[in-house]
Order: C-alpha cells, then sequence, then structure tokens
C-alpha cells in the first residue's frame, strides 16, 4: 500500500506541473494541440522524454539540475544557466497567466495583485519539505479534474441546445486541423506537426529539476510506470479540453462559468494550480541565486520578484517567445541525455569482451611459463 501510495504522489507532482494555468485556461490546448492526432502525438513525446530523463537521473544520481546539468556536460554552468533561464521563463508565464485569468474569473485590477499573492505562497511552499508539496499536487490535480469536468459539463449541455459551433467542436474533434492561429485559434490547413512537439518538450524542460530529484529515488520499474501513466492521464485531459478550447475567446475553457460561486472554485483551482507550478519552478532559480545570496529565503524572494517583474508585459506576449526558446533548451538536454546513455550502454557491452581477451592472456601467459619449465 505504501508503494502504490508513492507511485501516485510521484504521478499527481509530474502531471501537476503541467497541468497549469495555461493548461486549465484552454489556450495551450488551443495553440499547441488543436487535434486528437496531435494530442497522441504531445503524450508519447511528454512519456518518452520523462522516461528518459528519469532513468537518466536514477543512473547518474542526479538529485536537482545542477547535478544534471554536470551529469551531462563538462561545460556544466552553461548548462545550467540556461535551464535556470527555462524555469525562470516558466515561472514568468505561470505568474502572467495567474495574474490574467484570475483577473478574468474574479475583478480586474491595475496592478498585479493576484500574481503577487501567487508569490508569496510560494515562497511559503518551496520553504517545505516534499511530502508537503506532493499532497498539495495531488489535491491541486484532483480539483483540476473536477474543473475540467465542470466546464465539461456546461460545453455538453449548450452544444446539445442551440449552438450549432459548440455542438460542431464537441462531435468533430477529429475532423479539426492540426493547429490554429495565435491570435484566433481559427484553423491552418497544412500546418505540421510541430507544436505538440514544442509543447511536450516545454512540458518536460520546465520541470526537470523535480523530474531529477523524483526520477534519482525512484527505481527503474518505478519510473517506467510513473511516465506511462502520467502521460495517459494527460493524454485524457487533453482529449477532453479539446472540444472545450475552440471557442474564440482569450479564456475558452473558462467562459463557460456564469454563476459566482463557479468562478469562486475555478479561482481557488487555478491559484492552487499558479503556486504549485510556481514553487517546481522558481527553486532551480533561488538555487542559482543562492550562489551570489547565500541565504535560502532571500534568494527565494528575489527570484520571484524577478519573475513577477518580467511577468508585466502579459501572458500572450510570454507565450508567444518563451515556450519554443525552452523547448530548444529541453531537446539539448534530451540529446546529451541519449547520448550518453548510448556510451555507457557500448562501453558495458564491451566489458565483458575485454575481460574475456584479457584472461585468455592470462591463461595463454600461464600455459608458456608452465612449458618452459
Amino acid at each position: 500500500m505504501g508503494r502504490v501510495r508513492e507511485y501516485l504522489a510521484d504521478v499527481a507532482v509530474t502531471v501537476g506541473g503541467v497541468v497549469g494555468i495555461g493548461f486549465l485556461s484552454g489556450k495551450e490546448a488551443r495553440l499547441y494541440v488543436g487535434g486528437r492526432g496531435c494530442a497522441v502525438l504531445f503524450a508519447l513525446c511528454f512519456t518518452l522524454a520523462t522516461l528518459l530523463l528519469r532513468d537518466f537521473c536514477r543512473k547518474q544520481h542526479c538529485r536537482d539540475a545542477e547535478s544534471l546539468c554536470r551529469a551531462l556536460s563538462k561545460r556544466s554552468e552553461i548548462l545550467n544557466f540556461l535551464l535556470t533561464l527555462c524555469c525562470l521563463a516558466c515561472s514568468v508565464t505561470v505568474l502572467a497567466g495567474a495574474d490574467e485569468v484570475l483577473g478574468a474569473l474574479l475583478t480586474p485590477l491595475p496592478l498585479p495583485v493576484y500574481a503577487f499573492a501567487a508569490c508569496c505562497v510560494a515562497c511559503v511552499l518551496t520553504l517545505c519539505n516534499m511530502r508537503v508539496m506532493k499532497g498539495l499536487n495531488a489535491l491541486t490535480l484532483l480539483l483540476a479534474v473536477a474543473l475540467l469536468l465542470l466546464a465539461g459539463g456546461h460545453l455538453a449541455g449548450e452544444a446539445s441546445g442551440n449552438s450549432p459551433e459548440l455542438r460542431s467542436n464537441w462531435s468533430a474533434v477529429s475532423d479539426m486541423g492540426l493547429s490554429y492561429d495565435f491570435n484566433a485559434g481559427r484553423h491552418l490547413a497544412g500546418e505540421s506537426v510541430v507544436r505538440p512537439v514544442l509543447y511536450a518538450l516545454y512540458s518536460v524542460t520546465v520541470c526537470a529539476g523535480l523530474t531529477a530529484r523524483l526520477g534519482s529515488n525512484a527505481t527503474a520499474r518505478q519510473n517506467i510506470v510513473v511516465s506511462l501513466c502520467s502521460g495517459g492521464i494527460l493524454l485524457g485531459l487533453v482529449l477532453w479540453i479539446l472540444p472545450m478550447s475552440q471557442a474564440d475567446a482569450p479564456l475558452p475553457l473558462l467562459c463557460a462559468l456564469e454563476t459566482l460561486p463557479e468562478r469562486i472554485f475555478a479561482a481557488v483551482v487555478l491559484l492552487l494550480a499558479a503556486v504549485t507550478g510556481l514553487a517546481a519552478n522558481i527553486l532551480p532559480v533561488s538555487e542559482y541565486l543562492y550562489r551570489a545570496v547565500p541565504d535560502k529565503t532571500l534568494s527565494t524572494m528575489l527570484a520571484l520578484v524577478l519573475a513577477l517583474l518580467l511577468s508585466l508585459p502579459g501572458l500572450d506576449a510570454v507565450m508567444s517567445v518563451g515556450y519554443a526558446a525552452v523547448a530548444a533548451v529541453g531537446a539539448l538536454l534530451l540529446a546529451l541525455a541519449a547520448k550518453k546513455i548510448k556510451r555507457q550502454r557500448k562501453k558495458s557491452d564491451e566489458f565483458p569482451k575485454k575481460r574475456a581477451t584479457i584472461y585468455k592472456n592470462e591463461r595463454e601467459t600461464t600455459k608458456g611459463l608452465k612449458n618452459d619449465h
């Protein structure tokens, strides 16, 4: 029972790192997925990339982002700096999304008050142990699923009523285009399937530090099970979101929530998603700043303030630039990990042959000495 609980908590943390503000608002599904085929491609790429990274961290005993970079390359400082920038970019995205989404659900404010509130809660959460973070991620994931079911129920009811556009979206997801315009979500015929791959790489990269910590402490079987379960859960969630994400609105998934209790519930879930995602991604940034400011609380506060300032341009501006850059760094990390695993496997295959050759030479030498005597 304890092992099952550990597996479930591990899956919750992995999925919770992906199910954030952009995911729950429907923006990421509209911009980076688009259809069922691309949803399967996203889940497959995410599963394989997560499994590769977790298995590499288990074999190399990488317990954080810094040790992961040291194991991947001799130029670990450059790699660690790039990975820190990726985590900072994700933190900026989370804060920009929190301020925009919570402002749309509750009351728009001229100052980033909602983002500041998320920073305060995340600062406290980063000082807690991993068990608290796992528990909060599990709770956030359950509430997020409940929110998706609530919004999906509303839109399904509208689709069965007098809304031809929603009814068409709900019943013909497989006929949709592979991707959509960044501004209006319109179909782009002939678009490539690069965006789901970029989205998967982005999702894996921003949680690389947390993945290293979880994967290094797990067994090979646990890493396989957690990767497969996480990919399957994300596939189910994306397929459920797709019909709802086609509404031509800034926040397509939340446009169905009309009553005040529903909006308050959605605000609580989104705030929890923002806090857990921010806490997971701000850790590598605070650890990097710890070199200059050797105080854990102060370095965390400085990292959060920096992310808050960079989030002021808004969610759309951050997503249009940050996702592709983070995905490029993620592709580099996975390529280095695959290369190192392949090299180690080749060495392990050559070792028995070398040992057999040495043993054969020793036997021939011993036999020759006996003949001389």
